[in-house]
C-alpha cells in the first residue's frame, strides 16, 4: 500500500509533463503561463506530499527539481513551443485576404507575431535593431487606431517589419487554399517570353514600390519572388496592383521581342481550371511529364559525366540510396566528371551536402561557424574542420555544381561548401540568398487570421570568411538554362 501511495504521488507530481503533448497536439499554451503553472504545480506538491520518511521527501524534492528543469527546457528554451512544425493537424489555411478582422483580433495576431520574432530571431537577441523596433511600434499604433483590418493588410503590415531584417527565411504569407492564376502566362513562357513589367512599370521599379512587402537578401531573388506574385490575382493585390481594373502584362523575350496582354480578374483561374485551360489551349499534357523524384541521376557515357539532379535537400534514405547507386555506376563505367544540378533547389537539410562530400576523395573539409538562439541564450558554434569518412573508393574526378537564383538555403550551403573548400566548380548564376545570413526556421500559424509565418533561429557565416558578405558567385557565370552546356564546353576546352 505504501508503495502504491508513493507511486501515486510521483505520478500526480509528474502529471505536469502532460502539458508538453497537450501543447504539441491539441492547443496552444502560452509559453510563460506553461512554465509558471508548472513551477507552481511542482512547489504545491512539494508541500502536499510530505512524508515521514526523509528519503521519500528528498526523492520527491529532487524529482521536483528535475521536472522544473525539464519544463524550463521545453518552454523557455524551446523555440518550437507552439510552432506549426510539429502540429498533428499540419499547416492551416489562412482566411480570405479580404476578410476583415476586428482591431482586437488583429492586435492579438500582430503581438503574437512580434513576440515570436523577439523570442527566436538572432537579430533580436538583445532587442530588435532600433529602426526595426520603431517600425514595429508604429505599425502597432496604426492597427490599434483602426476599426478593423483585412487579413491581407495585416500580412502586409507584419511583413513590413520582417522585411527590414534582410532575411529571406523570415517572412509572413497568406497560406491561401485556392489562388487564381493568370491563364495566358503559360503560353508566353513556352513561347520564350517573361514578364518584364506590369501596367508599363518595369519589375525593377515595381520592386522599389513594394520591397517592404517582401523578405529577401539579394535583388535577383526579390525579382523571382515578384514574378511569383504577379502570376496570381492574390499576389498582384498583395504587391499593390489594383486588381479591380484592367491589368496589362508587359512581356519581353530573350531576343528582344515585346508583347502586351491586358486582362481582368475574370482571366485568373483556380488551379484546376487553369490546368484544364492550358491543356485545352496550350498543348499542355500533364501525363507527358516525367514524374521524377526530388533526386535522380543520369549517366552520359559519351561525354564521360554523371548528372545528379537534386530539386530539394531532403536527407532521406531514398537520397542516400540514389547517391550510392550513382557512385557505384560512376566507378563501374569509369566516369570522371560529376555534375550536381541545384538550379531548382529551394533548400532543406545541409546534411545532403555532407553526404555527397563523403563520397569524394578528400580527407577533410571546412565547415561554417554559427550562432543559435535559445530565447535569452545565444549559443555560438565555432567553425570546424570536418573529418571526411570516405565512402567506397572515393571519387577523385571533377565536380561541377549548377546554380541559379532559385538555389536557396541548404542548396546555397551545398555550393558554398564545394566552392570555399576548393572541391569543385560552380556554374550558372549567383544563389538566391547570402552565405552570411539566417535560417533553421520555426513556423507558426497566427490564430485569428491563419497567416503563416516563419522565423530564423540561427545565424551562420561563410566558410571562407574573407568573402563573408559576398554571394556565391559562380566560377563560370552564364545563363542557368545553359549551365550544363557550359560545363561540357569547359571540359572540352580543358581537353
Amino acid at each position: 500500500m505504501k508503495v502504491l501511495k508513493f507511486l501515486g504521488k510521483v505520478l500526480i507530481c509528474g502529471a505536469v509533463l502532460l502539458l508538453i503533448p497537450l501543447n504539441k497536439y491539441f492547443i496552444n499554451i502560452n509559453v510563460t503561463f506553461a512554465f509558471v503553472f508548472s513551477l507552481c504545480w511542482i512547489i504545491l506538491w512539494a508541500f502536499i506530499i510530505k512524508s515521514k520518511s526523509k528519503k521519500t521527501n528528498v526523492f520527491m524534492y529532487v524529482l521536483g527539481i528535475i521536472l522544473a528543469l525539464v519544463m524550463f527546457c521545453f518552454t523557455e528554451l524551446n523555440a518550437y513551443w507552439n510552432s506549426q512544425s510539429d502540429r498533428i493537424e499540419g499547416y492551416k489555411y489562412s482566411l480570405d485576404g479580404n476578410t476583415v478582422l476586428s482591431r482586437k483580433e488583429a492586435l492579438k495576431d500582430y503581438d503574437l507575431a512580434m513576440s515570436y520574432l523577439n523570442r527566436i530571431h538572432p537579430l533580436a537577441y538583445k532587442g530588435l535593431p532600433e529602426e526595426v523596433s520603431k517600425k514595429a511600434s508604429s505599425v502597432r499604433d496604426k492597427i490599434k487606431g483602426s476599426d478593423g483590418i483585412s487579413v491581407r493588410d495585416l500580412c502586409i503590415d507584419i511583413e513590413s517589419v520582417f522585411s527590414m531584417l534582410n532575411d529571406g527565411h523570415t517572412h509572413v504569407d497568406e497560406n491561401i487554399s485556392e489562388k487564381h492564376y493568370m491563364k495566358y502566362i503559360y503560353q508566353h513562357n513556352i513561347d520564350g517570353y517573361t514578364v518584364g513589367g506590369i501596367n508599363g512599370i518595369p519589375l525593377e521599379d515595381l520592386l522599389s514600390m513594394s520591397r517592404d512587402r517582401l523578405s529577401f537578401e539579394t535583388e535577383s531573388y526579390a525579382i523571382r519572388l515578384l514574378r511569383s506574385h504577379i502570376s496570381t490575382l492574390e499576389g498582384l493585390d498583395y504587391i499593390g496592383v489594383d486588381v479591380t481594373r484592367e491589368i496589362t502584362y508587359n512581356y519581353v523575350s530573350e531576343d528582344g521581342r515585346t508583347d502586351e496582354v491586358t486582362v481582368t480578374a475574370k482571366d485568373f483561374l483556380p488551379m484546376d481550371e487553369y490546368l484544364d485551360y492550358i491543356s485545352a489551349n496550350c498543348g499542355y499534357d500533364p501525363s507527358s511529364e516525367e514524374d521524377h523524384e526530388f533526386v535522380y541521376y543520369e549517366i552520359d557515357e559519351e561525354d564521360g559525366l554523371a548528372v545528379l539532379t537534386i530539386d530539394s535537400c531532403d536527407y532521406t534514405s531514398y537520397y542516400k540510396k540514389t547517391l550510392q547507386a550513382m557512385f557505384d555506376e560512376v566507378y563501374a563505367k569509369g566516369i570522371d566528371t560529376i555534375v550536381v544540378d541545384l538550379r531548382n533547389n529551394g533548400g532543406g537539410s545541409s546534411y545532403v551536402a555532407d553526404r555527397f562530400i563523403s563520397y569524394l576523395d578528400v580527407p577533410s573539409y571546412r565547415s561554417w561557424r554559427s550562432e543559435v538562439r535559445y530565447n535569452f541564450l545565444m549559443i555560438p558554434f565555432k567553425a570546424s574542420v570536418v573529418k571526411n569518412h570516405i565512402k567506397g573508393q572515393g571519387f577523385s574526378g571533377d565536380v561541377y555544381v549548377l546554380t541559379s537564383v532559385s538555389s536557396f538555403s541548404a542548396a546555397m550551403d551545398f555550393a558554398m561548401l564545394i566552392q570555399d573548400n576548393g572541391l569543385g566548380t560552380i556554374v550558372g548564376e549567383a544563389c538566391g540568398n547570402l552565405p552570411h545570413s539566417f535560417g533553421d526556421i520555426v513556423a507558426f500559424s497566427l490564430p485569428n487570421s491563419g497567416l503563416y509565418m516563419q522565423v530564423s533561429r540561427k545565424a551562420w557565416h561563410r566558410v571562407d570568411e574573407s568573402k563573408e558578405y559576398l554571394p556565391i558567385i559562380p566560377d563560370i557565370e552564364c545563363d542557368p538554362k545553359e549551365a550544363l552546356e557550359a560545363v561540357k564546353e569547359h571540359i572540352g576546352q580543358a581537353d
